[in-house]
């Protein structure tokens, strides 16, 4: 997002102000999920406007999917990071009826396909009723802030894993890092 002179990397985080320390470089990819996607997600939530937060939160899915899965397709990416990591959609046929149905549907059709709906009268994240799923977007929000936590504090502890993320990092806004001196991007 840009303000002003500045690209924003996260809300109040430009890229010109990123580090690239084994520490705080998932807490700002964190900042910017929850800051671009989720929290507006939980804005609209609280106006009861779910399609809206359905929307952000299903994008939010997409992106963590690709730090776990960079080099697979997005359907793959998406129903495998929602197999590993969103308790509700743990077997492979409900995470790709959560990719078709909610997922393309709200994209690239602005519809919830196959019957399915999203609601906020579940009391589960995910249950199937008459002619498709249901899926409360609240549930949904609550799953993938769990699993952005769980995701983020494994990449920290992990040496690999951050080295991964940091070559993900660089690839995803080699753009936006143009022109950002060099230094700033090695870390210990």
């Amino acid at each position: 997002m840009k303000v002003g002179e500045y690209l924003y990397y996260a809300p109040g985080l430009a890229f010109a102000d990123l580090d690239f320390s084994v520490t705080e470089l998932p807490i700002q990819y964190k900042r910017r999920i929850e800051g671009y996607y989720l929290n507006p997600a939980e804005y609209l939530i609280n106006k009861e406007h779910g399609f809206g937060a359905g929307l952000l939160i299903l994008c939010a899915i997409d992106a963590l999917g690709k730090i776990d899965y960079p080099n697979k397709n997005v359907k793959d990416r998406f129903v495998a990071y929602c197999c590993k990591r969103l308790v509700s959609f743990p077997q492979n046929t409900i995470a790709v009826q959560l990719y078709k149905t909610f997922r393309c549907g709200i994209v690239h059709e602005a519809r919830a396909k196959e019957g399915a709906e999203l609601t906020f009268e579940s009391l589960t994240t995910v249950e199937y009723a008459p002619g498709g799923i249901r899926v409360n977007p609240l549930g949904l929000l609550d799953e993938v802030r769990s699993a952005l936590n769980a995701q983020m504090c494994e990449i920290t502890s992990d040496q690999g894993l951050m080295e991964g993320f940091k070559r993900y990092f660089l690839r995803q806004f080699s753009q936006e890092l143009k022109g950002i001196n060099k230094e700033r991007q090695k870390y210990s």
